[in-house]
């Protein structure tokens, strides 16, 4: 994974939206739930878990992309 940068990742993934995936009824409209911003006064440890689940998972994100791209210059080197 040395040779792929962020960069390289970003650019060759297509600007295509997702598919929308069916709704059971109990989801909430994005931005009118639980959130962050929603409650000011929530716990200040809870805020900390949120934010460091977020990072979490954004790093998880740009790691499983970084292997596809990885396994995806393999294949073409094939």
């Amino acid at each position: 994974m040395a040779g792929i940068k962020i960069r390289d990742v970003i650019e060759e993934t297509p600007n295509t939206p997702l598919p929308k995936l069916p709704s059971n009824g109990n989801q909430v409209p994005h931005g009118e739930g639980k959130g962050v911003g929603n409650n000011i006064a929530m716990d200040p440890k809870k805020l900390k878990r949120v934010a460091a689940n977020r990072e979490y998972s954004q790093r998880y994100r740009l790691k499983q992309m970084q292997y596809i791209a990885q396994l995806e210059t393999g294949i073409r080197a094939l």
